[in-house]
């Protein structure tokens, strides 16, 4: 039953999975390394900022099912110029004060559940301005040992796409892992089809600051 309705509900998550102009719900800020605090995020109801790279990452909805979690990842193309995608966002979790935490992210479902569209092998794909993509995340909140306190995972660094910054995305609510320790990652998939028209896309706000290479698992 649970495999079924997750199987169901994932892709609706991905479609869905993308705010519409003007809002910014879990929008991802510059951090560079990952672990420093970044700006804040546009307030509500204004338009979101469009990082120099022209990337911008966004924390999406998240659904639950018998203890089972799965979140989506948004990845909207707000620049000028196409961007080549293909593999899986790398991930690193971090806790409320931005600090990483001992907490292990897997390539798929990693053996926590049974949801294909997370299992399915990475594809190449070109994110053309003003489009948009969606990875989904999923997670087990199961706390079996109380020898240590539950762990829950407040931010994540999000590198879209290898060589482009890393983004922190804060979710509505936290990853609550419980004592599993762990968390599934699945690719990137274009929302929309590829010969959609996009919407406008907005210039990217220039920064000065150096491109750094982040250390993310």
């Amino acid at each position: 039953m649970e495999r079924g309705r997750l199987a169901g509900l994932l892709p609706l998550l991905l479609a869905a999975g993308c705010a519409a102009p003007g809002t910014v719900p879990g929008s991802g800020t510059d951090t560079g390394s990952g672990t420093g605090i970044g700006r804040s995020a546009a307030p509500s109801g204004s338009a979101p900022e469009c990082p120099a790279d022209g990337l911008r990452v966004e924390a999406g909805e998240t659904d639950a099912a018998m203890g089972l979690r799965v979140m989506t990842l948004r990845l909207v193309n707000c620049g000028t110029a196409p961007v080549a995608v293909d593999g899986r966002p790398h991930v690193r979790p971090l806790g409320a004060d931005r600090r990483r935490l001992d907490v292990r992210v897997l390539a798929g479902t990693g053996g926590i559940a049974q949801v294909p569209a997370l299992d399915r092998p990475p594809r190449a794909f070109t994110l053309r301005p003003g489009a948009r993509a969606a990875a989904g995340i999923v997670w087990r909140s199961t706390y079996d040992d109380v020898r240590e306190p539950p762990v829950a995972v407040v931010h994540l660094a999000v590198v879209a796409v290898p060589g482009h910054r890393a983004r922190t995305v804060t979710p509505d609510g936290p990853l609550d892992l419980g004592s599993t320790g762990r968390f599934g990652v699945g690719p990137w998939e274009p929302v929309e089809p590829l010969d959609a028209t996009p919407e406008p896309a907005r210039p990217p706000v220039p920064s000065a600051e150096p491109v750094p290479d982040p250390a993310v698992v």
